[in-house]
């Protein structure tokens, strides 16, 4: 796809395609976690705290590297910024 994706649109679009699965491969490594350690409440309950954590600095870390700013102060490319930034 990024091979050939032509338009800002087809950037867009693929690169949102690679962050879902990136984050669906993510998703499957936790839940394979949590089901292995399920015996350990300790264990699970850091992880989940860590996991929550590690979410609210990546929004902030996009926070910081795109500020908030009016409409289309980005252009077309923020989708794909987001995307990418995350998925690799």
């Amino acid at each position: 796809c990024k091979d050939t994706a032509m338009t800002q649109t087809d950037m867009n679009v693929c690169s949102g395609s690679d962050f879902q699965k990136a984050d669906a491969q993510l998703h499957a490594v936790y839940q394979s976690v949590l089901s292995k350690h399920r015996g350990d409440k300790a264990f699970i309950q850091n992880l989940q705290t860590a996991q929550r954590a590690w979410l609210a600095w990546r929004d902030a870390e996009m926070r910081d590297i795109f500020p908030d700013r009016e409409p289309g102060y980005y252009g077309s490319v923020l989708p794909m910024c987001w995307a990418v930034d995350w998925s690799n």
